[in-house]
């Protein structure tokens, strides 16, 4: 039984100036890092209401990524994005943890967002950080698995981020190293 969330978004900003960037999209998936279980993914495109800042940037380095990740931001259509962030909270609801490719850029997007909008955000405190997962993992011979799906579609990051948790997890225990 799955009790984790992973999530990934797709921002065309990264927040570094301290403005808000603009959320492109949110990809989560529902996952057991012990076992093989992942279920009930979730993405949601977010158009410009009430949401952040386009940094030109991003835009430009957006420009340059595939075709299939370009259109996966536009399809489905896109929502506001405070019913985005709606969503998302009813999706994440009864997480045990939210996992992300690092919690300090998806997570504190996110969290900023839920904070501008006067939305409670959905997960308290409850963040793991795949990045330092995969640095112990790999320090201990672990190899990361070949990527799968589309790169920067926040659900394909998300399943694909998800199976490498399985996997970095798996490894430490055939090693009987318990995490």
């Amino acid at each position: 039984m799955s009790k984790d969330v992973m999530i990934d978004i797709e921002a065309f900003g990264n927040g570094g100036d301290g403005a808000r960037p603009f959320l492109a999209s949110v990809g989560a998936v529902w996952f057991n890092p012990f076992n093989d279980d992942l279920e009930n993914p979730f993405y949601v495109n977010v158009n410009h209401v009430r949401n952040g800042r386009l940094e030109y940037g991003t835009v430009k380095w957006w420009l340059k990524q595939s075709p299939e990740a370009q259109k996966a931001l536009f399809e489905p259509a896109p929502v506001r994005a405070d019913d985005a962030l709606k969503q998302l909270a009813d999706h994440v609801k009864g997480a045990e943890h939210i996992w992300a490719n690092g919690i300090n850029y998806d997570i504190r997007i996110l969290d900023t967002l839920y904070q501008s909008l006067g939305m409670r955000r959905p997960w308290g405190f409850r963040h793991m950080d795949m990045r330092s997962l995969k640095l112990i993992a790999g320090g201990l011979g672990w190899q990361e698995p070949m990527r799968t799906g589309v790169a920067h579609n926040a659900l394909d990051d998300a399943t694909y981020q998800a199976r490498a948790v399985q996997s970095a997890v798996k490894f430490l225990k055939e090693r009987r190293i318990e995490v």
